[in-house]
């Protein structure tokens, strides 16, 4: 039997059972559920060893993966062996992985939530093995973040590529489902994603918990004015120990002030500065946890490609630990004093209170109305503005995330802008430019023949006025109803078409995945005794070397009527981009070499046989099949068929090639067409090409006429198409093998032109 040292030692092994789940194309998360420890106990019969049966759900993106269940222990361990390593497939790069440790019961009654963690990756890079530990609480968006329920500890690396990663980041998230088919794991998934508390249904606690955090957060941001006045205006120590800032701000007041044309430039300029000096700041933090990537970072991965950035370095346990306590311990202390503060305040004015009440000899009554029942009445009417206010402290967290650099790849594109366009505006004339528009405003809009003007529009007395306004604005009103009525009818039918999809594939219980998974009050930071190091390549080879299989996510991409699962949309969809450029460079310069005089010689018979084409369908595409043997195959056909009659056959090669025409409008390319003919006197049919150069299909009427006028007989029709590119340069664009038989073509799909 192992001690517990040695469970532990074994528990921290690489795992050799991995699930590659979800859909993305951007990068790979590898995360390993190690151990949780000093859970509570969720079962009843504790005294006899029925303790909390723990398993781990993780929702990353379009799926939820979850863990092996340990029976009857709080501090459970998951060994390599057990379902315990995940592959997340990353599609946005401001997904969060949400993270939720629960009790299992078996039967009708749900599973007990114990805590849940929500883990940002923004923060890591490539090439790190980081092994995290962090508290579980059961809720970030209370007053306060609450006592820790127990621990989790898990591991973490990524896989990415920097630049495709760092441009991802300015397309805003989409929206990400996970569907379940049991009732108890949709609660599990939704307490996963959003905790134990619903904003679709009012709660009190939660109301007043909105409220607080906008009040908090306009305390914060006059902590953060006054702080900055401060320590500009007196010269104090700012970075590394220089008053660096205000020597900034000095030398652009000393400059606008006799310049005062460059002031819309210097604003900018400083409003880059202040982002700059909040990521100073962050990374300034003495908790190495909480620090970010620096500027040069991300300017090196857009203009290089990469980050070449050597200061990834291994961060020991307890790293920066005394360090930080004493930091937070100043701020903490700052904020009890003026709590301390208003609630001297709040007591001095309940008393003034108390003794001008006393003033007031009228009789007060008591409310007969129960608490509960206040709730009742109240609650459908405040659960819009409980709502309302959500929307605002999301909005609030958006703009905080920004600020501090928590969304560090916006915040460095927002810094980038502000920098630049303040260069931009040293050249622009702000003198000229107001001058002018005040002349324009003063001379047009505020001159007597206004009057004239408002009698044309509105009419001349004021009764005819009041009626045109009102209808205007009735109509208006009628049309922006009519407008987003229709929005959201369109809106509400692909929903609806969405949820019948997913309801036949996944199941009937929806849950939302939040789009920026970070925009909680409180922000979960790993504990000190987290650590990071180098990714060996011992680690590498056993992860590479372990057996896996594949859960596939639940995005539905490619359209309503014939969803795709499992693909990331947004590369299917530059997928088929790339697809359709690569066909119409290929047939355009199909088209330039026809137009050139391409002419296929007797010389080039043997490899043109190998290099055929047939039009199999003509809808507003063509589908050309490639075959090697479709040359002697066309012969064989053609021998073994009985000629045609003049009238018929030439009516047939005209209509036919005018209805290709017609359909198929192929990128304003001409299609070479060969009438195969039977010459008198030849009884092997040996075909012979009337043209061997390009024609139009306008020619075919032409050619045609000719037959019937020679008196020969057309046995054979056909489309040629003649590739520019070899059969393995082909190969190589995404072909579609089609079998018949024990023979093997390959089929091209060409696009009609978006131009036409």
């Amino acid at each position: 039997m192992l001690t517990k040292s040695q469970l532990r030692e074994e528990c921290y092994k690489p795992s050799t059972k991995w699930v590659h789940a979800g859909s993305g194309s951007l990068g790979t998360v590898f995360i390993e559920f190690l151990e949780c420890r000093d859970l509570p106990n969720t079962d009843t019969g504790g005294a006899v060893g029925n303790l909390t049966d723990a398993f781990i759900s993780a929702i990353y993106g379009d799926v939820l993966v979850q863990t092996d269940v340990i029976d009857d222990c709080l501090s459970p361990m998951w060994m390599p062996w057990s379902t315990r390593a995940l592959k997340f497939q990353m599609s946005c790069p401001s997904t969060a992985i949400f993270i939720a440790v629960t009790d299992y019961d078996v039967g009708p009654l749900e599973h007990e939530t114990i805590g849940r963690v929500a883990i940002q990756l923004n923060k890591f890079s490539p090439g790190i093995l980081y092994t995290l530990t962090y508290d579980l609480h059961e809720s970030s968006n209370l007053l306060e973040f609450g006592d820790s329920v127990g621990k989790i500890t898990v591991r973490i690396r990524i896989e990415y590529d920097e630049h495709k990663m760092l441009m991802a980041s300015l397309k805003p998230p989409g929206q990400s489902w996970v569907t379940s088919k049991r009732k108890k794991t949709h609660q599990v998934a939704k307490y996963c994603t959003e905790g134990p508390h619903d904003e679709d249904t009012f709660e009190l606690q939660l109301f007043w918990s909105h409220i607080d955090e906008i009040w908090g957060k306009k305390r914060m941001l006059s902590y953060m004015i006054s702080d900055m006045f401060y320590s500009l205006i007196f010269w104090r120590d700012q970075v590394q120990g220089l008053p660096l800032h205000s020597a900034v701000v000095f030398y652009l007041s000393v400059n606008v002030v006799e310049k005062p044309h460059l002031l819309p430039s210097y604003i900018l300029f400083l409003s880059g500065w202040l982002m700059l000096a909040s990521l100073m700041q962050r990374n300034n933090h003495p908790n190495p946890w909480k620090r970010g990537h620096s500027l040069l970072h991300y300017w090196n991965i857009l203009v290089h490609g990469e980050s070449l950035d050597d200061s990834l370095k291994e961060i020991k346990p307890m790293e920066g630990y005394k360090e930080s306590v004493k930091y937070e311990k100043r701020w903490t202390d700052r904020m009890n004093e003026d709590n301390r503060q208003y609630a001297r305040q709040a007591d001095l004015y309940a008393r003034l209170q108390e003794v001008e009440d006393d003033s007031n000899i009228r009789t007060k009554s008591k409310s007969k109305l129960k608490g509960a029942l206040i709730d009742q009445i109240l609650a459908p009417k405040l659960l819009y503005y409980q709502q309302w206010l959500s929307s605002i402290c999301l909005k609030i967290r958006l703009v905080r995330n920004v600020f501090n650099w928590s969304e560090s790849e916006i915040a460095f594109f927002v810094t980038l802008a502000l920098f630049g366009s303040s260069f931009i505006a040293l050249f622009i004339p702000w003198a000229f430019l107001l001058r002018w528009t005040s002349r324009v405003v003063a001379w047009v809009f505020l001159g007597p023949w206004m009057r004239v003007v408002d009698a044309l529009l509105h009419g001349s007395n004021d009764e005819t006025r009041r009626k045109h306004e009102k209808a205007k604005a009735s109509k208006q009103i009628v049309q922006s109803f009519m407008q987003q009525h229709k929005l959201a009818r369109i809106q509400r039918e692909s929903a609806l078409k969405m949820k019948a999809f997913r309801k036949l594939l996944f199941g009937r219980y929806n849950t939302r995945v939040p789009e920026r998974g970070y925009l909680s009050r409180h922000e979960d930071i790993p504990l000190p005794e987290s650590f990071a190091e180098h990714l060996s390549d011992e680690f590498i080879r056993d992860t590479s070397n372990s057996s896996a299989f594949y859960i596939p996510g639940q995005n539905l991409s490619g359209g309503e009527l014939i969803p795709r699962i499992g693909i990331d949309n947004s590369q299917y969809l530059a997928d088929i981009q790339e697809e359709k450029k690569l066909l119409e460079s290929q047939y355009n310069s199909l088209a330039d070499s026809r137009r050139c005089g391409f002419l296929t010689t007797q010389h080039d018979e043997e490899s043109e046989a190998t290099q055929q084409f047939e039009l199999v369908r003509s809808d507003n595409d063509v589908i050309c099949l490639h075959s090697p043997d479709l040359l002697e195959s066309s012969i064989e056909r053609s021998t073994s068929t009985t000629p045609l009659t003049e009238s018929r056959s030439t009516e047939n090669v005209a209509q036919k090639a005018i209805r290709i025409d017609l359909k198929s409008k192929l990128l304003s390319a001409s299609l070479s067409v060969s009438i195969k003919m039977n010459e008198p006197g030849n009884t092997n049919y040996a075909h012979s090409d009337i043209s061997s150069v390009t024609h139009t299909l306008d020619d075919v009427s032409n050619w045609a006429q000719a037959a019937i006028e020679e008196e020969q007989e057309p046995i054979d029709e056909g489309v040629e198409i003649v590739p520019v590119m070899s059969g393995d340069e082909l190969d190589r664009l995404g072909e579609e093998s089609i079998n018949s038989g024990d023979e093997t073509s390959t089929v091209f799909r060409y696009v009609k032109n978006k131009s036409e």
